[in-house]
């Protein structure tokens, strides 16, 4: 992300006008800082097959009802298999919760008390079984992308950065949509090499915030400080300078205006405001590292609720992988998913403690892995392969009234088939989490929004709403 210059200022006192301010001042650089992070007009929604669209609360009286998210996208391929929806042939025994419908396995034993805040989906399916084209298919209902590496840009705008555009438009909170992403090898020592988060998830879109593993320090990284960003205290000075000038009587208007007013607005949120402070996991005793542990996964889940708790955020994606276990399925999975389980028990009780608002937690991935084993006498062991065939995602609220939780829908046989024919289609994930949060996506024919909704699973009955 580009970062202020700290040479950048003034060298003549005649040009402290507000136009030059803003070319080499304090705004400006704030507004270079946050050039991929806040509205451009230029950019268009709806694009390559994707219907243009509009965003609505469904809410009675269309008001923002105030529920925040956290979405764990689970990359690679979650078998949900070896998780959510138990099978025989797997190497984790099967374990009861709290929940009489809801099974897990022995890998998920710190969430089985928690089990009554949770639907599990088991009946998701697609024809999809690329890892780019699976992840777009789920989140944006399109598997179009651009490029070939596994976090490829997507050709179109996804839901959940017009969603924060929204939020930061017309509903309370500063941030609407942060993305922490890891970049790490694997356990084996395979170098992925995944250096930007995949096109759905992407830092280059409106409104969106986007932070790095840092593998040197083990931090994830504040894109708002650093070496090379200007003094907090100078930062402010010129800010304080721009105050001056907007109550002088320098009134301009018009929209490019307040466009800037906004953007301004929110760039002295986010680098000097409460946003910025989240990431400084030193203010946190040393017993709630532990509880959410000290892993990737616990440090994003713990920046998370910081987030949505101190820093105004809504949205918040912790990227978990990863998950693409062709082999070494056991092993991959004893430490990755006992990370996971770990620290998803922590934020569970942490937000039930903390918030007196609705917040969602979302489990999402591409596809599931196949019913049967590969690789039976590799060194590493045996693991599955892509199965799109049948696979899950699980919702969870800390007012299991709010989901009628502590439930499953759909089944699968042991041969990892959906039973009954009720299959849901996996284009409906990016809605169906939006739907929770009363969002609906409504297609557009110009400037006139029909009543044309983009489908999602309605989490209380399991049906598919293509109305």
């Amino acid at each position: 992300m580009p970062s202020i210059n700290a040479n950048n200022g003034f060298s003549n006192a005649n040009f402290l006008t507000r136009r030059r301010f803003l070319q080499v001042g304090g705004a400006a650089a704030a507004a270079t800082v946050l050039d991929t992070v806040l509205p451009s007009s230029s950019k268009a929604a709806g694009a390559s097959g994707v219907p243009p669209y509009a965003l609505r609360f469904t809410t009675p009286d269309g008001r923002d009802p105030g529920h925040k998210m956290i979405i764990i996208y689970m990359q690679g391929g979650l078998s949900n298999f070896d998780t959510f929806d138990p099978k025989p042939n797997s190497p984790f025994p099967t374990i009861a919760t709290s929940a009489k419908d809801i099974r897990f396995t022995k890998i998920l034993e710190p969430l089985a008390r928690h089990a009554q805040n949770f639907v599990v989906i088991n009946n998701l399916h697609s024809d999809e079984g690329d890892h780019d084209r699976g992840a777009a298919l789920a989140l944006t209902t399109k598997r179009d992308i651009v490029g070939g590496s596994f976090y490829s840009p997507a050709v179109y705008k996804n839901p959940f950065v017009d969603f924060a555009e929204l939020l930061n438009r017309e509903a309370r909170g500063e941030v609407g949509y942060v993305v922490l992403h890891q970049t790490e090898n694997d356990v084996h020592g395979y170098n992925r090499g995944w250096e930007k988060p995949w096109g759905a998830l992407k830092h280059n879109e409106p409104m969106t915030v986007y932070s790095a593993y840092d593998t040197n320090t083990g931090e994830f990284t504040n894109p708002f400080s650093g070496s090379t960003v200007i003094p907090i205290e100078r930062y402010r000075q010129r800010a304080e300078l721009l105050d001056i000038f907007d109550t002088q009587g320098q009134v301009l208007v018009g929209e490019s205006v307040d466009r800037h007013s906004r953007a301004y607005r929110q760039a002295r949120s986010l680098i000097d405001g409460p946003f910025s402070g989240t990431f400084d996991l030193s203010r946190e005793p040393a017993r709630v590292i532990e509880q959410y542990g000290n892993t990737k996964i616990g440090k994003q889940l713990l920046l998370a609720r910081r987030m949505l708790e101190k820093g105004g955020a809504r949205v918040v994606v912790a990227n978990d992988g990863n998950y693409d276990n062709h082999l070494g399925l056991k092993k991959d999975m004893e430490i990755s998913i006992g990370n996971f389980s770990k620290a998803l028990n922590a934020l569970i009780e942490d937000v039930e403690i903390r918030f007196n608002e609705k917040v969602f937690i979302g489990i999402i991935t591409e596809f599931g892995r196949t019913p049967g084993f590969s690789g039976e006498h590799h060194v590493h062991g045996p693991g599955r392969d892509h199965w799109p065939n049948a696979f899950g995602m699980t919702v969870i609220c800390n007012d299991k009234n709010e989901i009628d939780g502590g439930r499953t829908i759909g089944r699968t046989n042991n041969s990892g088939e959906i039973l009954g024919g009720n299959r849901l289609p996996a284009s409906a994930v990016g809605d169906t989490l939006l739907s929770l949060l009363k969002i609906r996506r409504f297609e557009k024919r110009g400037e006139v929004v029909t009543g044309i909704g983009f489908p999602y699973i309605n989490i209380r009955n399991g049906t598919l709403v293509n109305h």
